[in-house]
């Protein structure tokens, strides 16, 4: 008993090391904030195989410090990124947006912007 316990220890080990390789978050943020309209654009370069199996699932949007967006996703648009737009009224000159993109395989990305 005590063998089959420990191969199935490993496989799952090993099982889930692969996941982990083959899951990546988005390769980078790209953000873009228009001060005129209010709207901070963010693109998340994602190359997958399956947008429906796996996919940018979550982007929270913090405004100095405090979360302002959190939106969830259940497939990603198109196998190469997840772009999203928000309009932020509060953000002003000098003001600092922080953006953050979860994959739903396996860990995330962040980047801030300072208002111009």
């Amino acid at each position: 008993m005590n063998r089959t316990l420990i191969t199935l220890i490993f496989i799952s080990l090993f099982l889930f090391q692969i996941s982990v390789a083959i899951a990546h978050p988005p390769s980078k943020i790209i953000l873009e904030f228009n001060a005129e309209t209010s709207i901070l654009k963010v693109e998340m370069p994602h190359k997958v195989k399956d947008a429906s199996e796996h996919f940018i699932n979550k982007v929270e949007i913090k405004l100095n410090g405090k979360e302002i967006v959190k939106q969830e996703f259940f497939t990603q648009k198109d196998t190469g990124k997840q772009m999203v737009m928000y309009q932020i009224h509060d953000a002003k000159s000098g003001d600092t947006l922080e953006v953050t993109a979860h994959c739903n395989v396996f860990s995330k990305k962040k980047e801030t912007i300072q208002i111009p």
